[in-house]
């Protein structure tokens, strides 16, 4: 899987301002200049949108444990979360600008290493989980309006106390498979005599878990997923999350590379962006008490992610 957008230090302590943040929100989010994505050979051809009109049913993907966007409620049982939400809205355009008031949303669990084959071969039309969109994925998918930007961070318990690449030497590193955290550990893996040990695992929960038990000392993933996990611990006292961002990555739905399809869902997300909906579904899940703790993240929308819903677009440079 491909890595994730690094930073220099000497960058980030320039977008200390919401000017410096917006105007590299426009570079980030600014289509590709004459940039042809090449498409795997072994890329199906579906029509999703005929398919759709056939079984009157939207199959969306969710995770399991990506919390908050997208996650089991345990008490229901149903899927719930930002991501969630979100194509939850998106299919409510559909089905006005399909004509469709009756189309029926089927939910299908998928987890990190499958959500792409899962859209390949059908399983799902719209993944609606945290998945960062990076040239490497275009190759195979496509990607709709980033709905929010994050980056790579490193958790671990504080009596570990690991606060950066360097001290991830001869560390035993949970990673989820399939995710931008795992190309990361791997190439640190790469770069140094002491490598990292990686310990792949399913899914983020079973990461945190792992970490939690001591059988590895360290998770990397995106910082708001370590953060939710921080939070809802037993004992959010006993962790620590490192203090730079390692790599800056837009997270936004994707989908298979059928252009009429990617047409109306970029045109129904594209809605719920400029029309303010997004405000308060984020508001409701990085703002205001969620599942299964009712805690309260407390994190405000980023001057960066509300510069790039100014002028929504699928496009990027990543």
């Amino acid at each position: 899987m491909p890595s994730p957008l690094r930073l220099p230090p000497a960058l980030v302590a320039r977008l200390a301002t919401p000017a410096a943040l917006c105007a590299l929100a426009a570079a980030l989010l600014a289509p590709p200049a004459a940039q042809a994505v090449e498409i795997a050979p072994d890329t199906p051809q579906i029509d999703t949108i005929d398919r759709i009109n056939r079984t009157g049913v939207i199959r969306l993907g969710h995770r399991e444990s990506s919390i908050p966007f997208s996650y089991v409620d345990r008490g229901t049982g149903r899927p719930i979360g930002y991501a969630v939400d979100l194509c939850t809205r998106v299919v409510a355009n559909l089905r006005r600008d399909m004509k469709r008031p009756d189309l029926r949303i089927e939910w299908v669990q998928v987890a990190a290493a499958d959500r792409i084959p899962a859209l390949l071969d059908g399983r799902i039309d719209l993944e609606c989980g945290n998945t960062t969109n990076t040239a490497e994925r275009r190759q195979r998918v496509a990607f709709t309006v980033p709905h929010f930007l994050t980056g790579a961070k490193i958790l671990s318990k504080k009596a570990v106390g690991i606060d950066s690449l360097d001290e991830l030497e001869g560390k035993r590193v949970a990673v989820t498979k399939g995710s931008t955290g795992e190309a990361l550990v791997k190439e640190q893996a790469r770069l140094r005599r002491n490598a990292p040990q990686l310990v792949p695992v399913r899914d983020n929960a079973e990461a945190f878990t792992t970490v939690d038990r001591n059988a590895a000392d360290a998770f990397i993933t995106d910082d708001i997923l370590l953060l939710s996990f921080k939070a809802n611990a037993s004992n959010p006292a006993d962790w620590q999350l490192n203090s730079r961002m390692l790599s800056v990555e837009p997270l936004a739905m994707a989908l298979r590379r059928d252009p009429a399809w990617q047409k109306l869902v970029d045109a129904a997300m594209t809605r719920i962006i400029v029309d303010g909906e997004i405000n308060a579904i984020y508001n409701k899940w990085f703002m205001q008490p969620t599942p299964p703790r009712n805690v309260v993240l407390n994190v405000p929308m980023s001057p960066l992610l509300r510069a790039s819903f100014v002028a929504p677009s699928s496009s990027t440079a990543f």
